[in-house]
């Protein structure tokens, strides 16, 4: 039977402020000033890389999860409390430490308290976080790419981290339970079901490849899924939506999750040029006119479109919590429910694990589901950092395909001379 709660304005979940940044970019208007100068913004060439740079490129991310797991575990491996040291590891391993509340006794009390559960029952750990299944259908952001590229393997590196670092500390074992959101939002963003299946396939393989299928578990969303999802989504859309019209509150965050959204909703299915979503987004964000009509009505249309399915964004996102969906994914691999839920907007007591390689250009807030990879160098090393695909031309970096020749999985300054 399903609990029915209340929509809350914190438990709707928008994009990363990350993932929304192209708005406010300089890297779009660079390109409108372009393109208005009828310049392209075409990609560079593409090389395809052999197959001992695709090896040497596996055995580097193997490296850096051996490097983190071991980081992860100095920093409590002499804490004299078990539950206490887990949650040391779990901090060490995040971002946004005040919003999930390490260091308020009341807000972390409920992770805690779940912790010293699993030490005390001496039953493996579950992390479940809700998390990628595709590339969002924003052609500045993430190009034509749906597949996972080397964003998605550092992110897996660093998931296998922390739960072999848990697991170092908690004999009985632990594990992170992938719950991919991209197939609940075909409907509303927009999400290619096809692409969003080949890119978990791809991903599965990846996993496996790399040697971390142990700490990562990825299950096909059939098996995790209850059959009354739909209707439930569909009694919270229209909750939501009721909120959004009576109550001023759940109103604006209704709203903030529509400026967010726009960035995310599904552009790639409109046949446009590239420059033409340039100036499309360009005129949506007020920094052109005078531009084409069929471009003014696009930009008109978009923003009509994602008002139209905020209210369905939100019901999927608040029906993951009603149905316990990260804690049917986590019976799977365990005799019960009981998991720790990790997020990507940090809550309290709910952890936001850091999914991007440090250094000089990280940007630890843009998923790999929101953008490309580019390689970089520093300090003499080959480093990787999300970036947007529009920034990426804008560069003129190059592709680097795997050597199949059929998946993107970085992009590379190509006069630079990478190690």
């Amino acid at each position: 039977m399903t609990v029915q709660r209340p929509l809350e304005p914190q438990l709707t979940s928008a994009v990363s402020q990350g993932g929304a940044s192209l708005g406010s970019s300089q890297a779009l208007s660079q390109a409108l000033v372009r393109v208005r100068q009828g310049q392209s913004l075409d990609l560079a060439p593409a090389r395809i890389m052999s197959l001992s740079e695709h090896a040497q490129l596996a055995r580097g991310i193997g490296s850096f999860f051996e490097e983190h797991r071991a980081r992860l575990v100095r920093s409590a491996v002499k804490h004299p409390d078990p539950a206490k040291a887990l949650l040391q590891v779990l901090r060490k391993a995040s971002l946004s430490s005040q919003l999930t509340g390490y260091d308020s006794p009341e807000q972390i009390r409920p992770l805690l308290n779940s912790l010293r559960g699993f030490v005390n029952t001496r039953k493996p750990l579950p992390v479940a976080l809700p998390l990628g299944g595709g590339k969002v259908g924003s052609p500045l952001k993430t190009g034509s790419s749906f597949l996972p590229d080397m964003g998605e393997w550092i992110q897996a590196a660093r998931l296998a981290a922390l739960a072999a670092a848990l697991e170092e500390l908690h004999p009985p074992g632990a594990f992170v339970v992938l719950v991919p959101d991209a197939p609940l939002h075909t409907a509303d963003m927009g999400f290619s079901m096809v692409d969003v299946q080949e890119h978990l396939r791809q991903f599965r393989e990846d996993i496996r490849g790399l040697g971390f299928d142990r700490w990562v578990r990825l299950e096909p969303q059939e098996r995790w899924l209850p059959p009354h999802w739909s209707s439930e989504v569909e009694r919270l859309t229209r909750e939501a939506r009721e909120r959004m019209e009576h109550d001023q509150t759940f109103r604006k965050v209704a709203s903030a999750q529509t400026q967010s959204l726009q960035f995310t909703l599904n552009q790639s299915v409109l046949g446009l040029t590239y420059e033409e979503h340039a100036l499309t987004m360009g005129t949506f964000l007020g920094l052109l006119e005078d531009v084409p009509t069929h471009i003014a009505a696009l930009a008109r249309q978009h923003h009509e479109r994602t008002k139209a399915i905020t209210a369905h964004y939100i019901g999927v996102n608040h029906a993951l919590r009603t149905l316990d969906i990260t804690g049917r994914a986590s019976e799977l691999h365990t005799s019960s429910r009981d998991h720790l839920r990790a997020t990507v907007h940090a809550k309290p007591s709910e952890p936001r694990p850091a999914l991007h390689q440090p250094g000089p250009q990280a940007r630890p807030g843009l998923l790999p589901m929101h953008s490309v990879t580019q390689r970089y160098l520093s300090k003499g090393k080959s480093r990787f950092a999300s970036v947007f695909d529009l920034e990426a031309r804008l560069a003129g970096l190059r592709p680097v395909l795997d050597p199949t020749g059929t998946r993107p999985l970085f992009l590379e300054d190509q006069t630079t001379i990478l190690k």
